[in-house]
């Protein structure tokens, strides 16, 4: 078929190589070879076709080749959960000039539940970054009718932005979650590796005239009905049931450099101006506004810079007494290694303790108003 586009997949794992192809039109979209770790001896046959298969050691030797504009690179991460920071770090970071036009990731979470909240009734919904998308368990929260609209890689002005569009469609909303975490001042999406995967998301659902690049048709529509709180993002692992050695704490140590960004002076000046815009479009629709910061493990909690957690409560503090804000901060919720499956991230069960505990600072919020 001539008017098919031609993609390239870089996957981190064959499984989520294969939640992509679940979620992608192949009517559309004619796949013409993948990276995967091991890919070099796998027969993949897509629509009846072989599809040429690489590992990673041959990624900068096969792409450097490819010198064609109109190709495409999906990128996707682990199947069923985040992806681990580190990996799609190296593997982004191996791309180097490669210009990559369209990325995504492995499931269609995200615009299905965009869609759920433009279609109107919403009593309140959520942003924030991957903490807030699986540490919220909307199913927990008994507040009416929401969804969580928090994703990896969300900073404050894509949150504002999702809130500028969905409000005007939900006159109901009695109040939006904020997802913030200490080094939210310090963070803007476009600097981070991990966006590059969640930028098509936005993009495709905001830019519909950027038909070449971001045409959400591309993606199966019998996977874009309406769902949220899906179980899977939520996984059952326990942290303290790993064995976790001393080069996991040094991994730890490296991979915080990327998620705590030192940001700048302009940076955080820019992103306490967008939180202010935020609060006060949430407050001009008359919905509460409501900062939220999770808990993380307690080995990243007592890791964690005093400095940056006292920038960012004293931005906080400034915020709350100028505007019609509130903040539950749940940083020093003391916790169990059992509520997590990796160092920061809260497991089904975390998720269910923290969103029983916000159901109660919430309820309190509205009484008290």
């Amino acid at each position: 078929m001539a008017d098919k586009l031609e993609a390239v997949i870089i996957a981190i794992t064959f499984e989520g190589m294969q939640c992509l192809l679940n979620n992608i039109d192949l009517h559309k979209v004619r796949i013409v070879g993948f990276f995967v770790d091991g890919g070099d001896n796998m027969d993949v046959r897509i629509a009846g076709e072989k599809i040429p298969g690489f590992s990673y050691a041959h990624l900068q030797e096969v792409l450097q080749s490819l010198h064609d504009d109109n190709l495409y690179y999906m990128i996707t991460g682990l199947c069923g959960h985040i992806r681990e920071f580190g990996m799609m770090n190296r593997v982004v970071r191996l791309l180097g000039h490669v210009r990559l036009n369209m990325s995504m990731l492995g499931d269609a979470k995200w615009p299905r539940a965009y869609r759920f909240a433009m279609n109107g009734g919403l009593n309140y919904f959520a942003t924030g970054i991957s903490y807030m998308e699986v540490g919220l368990s909307v199913n927990d929260l008994f507040h009416g009718h929401g969804v969580n609209l928090a994703i990896s890689s969300q900073d404050i002005y894509h949150g504002f932005e999702i809130a500028k569009r969905v409000l005007p469609h939900n006159p109901d909303v009695q109040f939006v979650l904020i997802g913030i975490a200490p080094y939210s001042f310090s963070y803007v999406m476009n600097e981070s590796f991990s966006a590059r995967g969640i930028c098509m998301h936005y993009e495709c659902m905001w830019n519909k005239e950027r038909k070449r690049t971001l045409e959400l048709s591309l993606i199966r529509e019998s996977n874009m009905g309406i769902g949220y709180d899906d179980e899977k993002y939520r996984p059952d692992d326990w942290l303290s049931d790993k064995y976790l050695q001393v080069s996991h704490i040094l991994t730890l140590d490296r991979e915080l450099r990327d998620v705590i960004p030192s940001g700048n002076e302009q940076m955080i000046i820019k992103n306490q101006v967008r939180l202010k815009e935020y609060i006060e479009l949430c407050c001009s629709y008359g919905a509460v506004p409501i900062g939220v910061v999770l808990p993380f493990s307690k080995l990243v909690y007592n890791a964690y810079p005093a400095s940056g957690l006292a920038e960012y409560r004293k931005i906080i503090q400034e915020l709350t007494l100028q505007h019609d804000f509130y903040v539950i901060d749940l940083w020093d919720m003391e916790t169990d290694l059992s509520w997590f499956y990796d160092l920061v991230h809260l497991n089904r069960k975390g998720a269910k303790v923290v969103t029983e505990h916000l159901q109660k600072e919430i309820k309190a919020i509205l009484e008290n108003r």
